[in-house]
């Protein structure tokens, strides 16, 4: 479950928590659902974030300077895969209909 689609059905306030806390209520359910060597790549990915563990979301968005902040951001919102985000062209990307096609495990795959 990503974390737009967690808001949707719970209304948690996305900007008053951390970073890590959104992690943390994430992880729980999805690493039930995924391989272990998935897990090990999020876990890979989640401690190359350091800097943005104790933020509050808000802070997050206020510091798009960090390197890679907006694929993080990209990522929570639309539950893209790292490596997804990566390799994603810019002619998958429509803005008028608020859609990203693209993904690893299919082709025609909108978020």
């Amino acid at each position: 479950m990503d974390a737009l689609g967690y808001y949707n059905t719970t209304k948690y306030v996305i900007s008053d928590i951390k970073f890590s806390e959104l992690y943390d209520r994430w992880s729980e359910e999805h690493f039930q659902n995924i391989v272990p060597s998935a897990v090990r790549t999020w876990k890979s990915d989640y401690n190359h974030s350091t800097p943005l563990h104790n933020m509050k979301m808000s802070d997050i968005w206020n510091n798009l300077q960090f390197p890679f902040v907006d694929m993080v951001l990209i990522g929570i919102y639309t539950g893209f895969r790292p490596q997804e985000l990566a390799i994603l062209e810019l002619d998958n990307v429509d803005l008028d209909n608020q859609t990203i096609k693209g993904g690893i495990k299919t082709k025609e795959k909108s978020r």
